[in-house]
């Protein structure tokens, strides 16, 4: 049974720091925690050597299984929901702790962080286990000095995330000008898909076509352009359904339809199912 919050927003978890690293405690249940359904305004790994557990990103939701590592991407919905006898470690930091892509080679962590967004369960290889320990462990002990060495912190989160991407990649990806404008369009995409759908403005502030715009996507993701804002649509509204009270036509106006009629029927022909079945599915 999916987790049922008497708001009128889904509450976003912050921090000052541009990265943390914790020790996650052995055993807890949501209560204990007292912590709701939030989202993210950072990015998340959970790191998890042993024990069991559960938690839901964006609705789906996942036990905790050893060796595995847990990305929970700025933005989704994160609701913990129990964990016992856990052995692991909880790692946040903010994107501006990357390199700015000024050049080809530095976008790649941007483009991984983005790639990443797709999985949110990686199970480690047994080769990969010690160094990511070993990264890990002295992560800790540099956060935990009165003197932090943020440049070095921020550096050992880059051989994580590349192992990550790794263990998800089946194409390496290319660092040119298609990448640039397929990163370039999902960011504005997140910035910009509760005011707008028409692909002609997307295509006009990146300076390209709507027909190139859909082949570069179409390459890069599989998807065209369209696809890819209907979906973050989509999965917006399904947070909104899930995680919050508002009303339906609420919910629809907030994602720039203003007639719900027709907001209802795009999401049942997204999902075979009107939102308030989508919903009651979940309880």
């Amino acid at each position: 049974m999916s987790t049922k919050i008497d708001k009128q927003f889904i509450p976003f978890q912050t921090h000052d720091e541009s990265i943390l690293i914790r020790k996650i405690i052995e055993t807890f249940d949501a209560d204990t925690i007292d912590e709701s359904p939030h989202r993210h305004e950072f990015y998340e790994i959970l790191y998890i050597i042993d024990g069991a557990g559960r938690h839901e990103i964006d609705g789906v939701r996942y036990d905790l299984m050893p060796n595995t590592l847990y990305f929970i991407s700025k933005g989704q919905v994160h609701n913990f929901l129990y964990a016992q006898n856990v052995n692991g470690y909880l790692i946040r930091f903010k994107d501006i702790i990357l390199p700015t892509p000024s050049i080809e080679q530095e976008g790649v962590y941007h483009n991984m962080l983005f790639s990443l967004r797709q999985f949110s369960e990686i199970q480690l290889p047994k080769s990969e286990e010690v160094f990511i320990m070993e990264t890990v462990n002295r992560m800790l002990i540099e956060y935990n000095k009165e003197d932090i060495d943020c440049f070095l912190l921020h550096h050992l989160v880059y051989p994580i995330l590349i192992i990550m991407h790794k263990q998800t990649a089946s194409v390496k990806l290319k660092t040119n000008y298609e990448q640039d404008k397929y990163l370039q369009y999902i960011q504005l995409v997140e910035q910009s898909f509760k005011d707008s759908q028409d692909m002609s403005f997307y295509a006009n502030q990146m300076g390209i076509s709507k027909r190139k715009l859909t082949s570069i996507c179409k390459d890069k993701s599989g998807k065209t352009a369209k696809t890819i804002l209907s979906e973050r649509v989509l999965n917006e509204a399904k947070r909104l359904l899930l995680y919050t009270s508002l009303p339906l036509k609420e919910i629809s106006h907030s994602l720039g339809y203003k007639d719900l009629g027709y907001f209802c029927r795009y999401f049942k022909k997204a999902t075979q199912c009107t939102p308030g079945e989508f919903k009651q599915s979940k309880k």
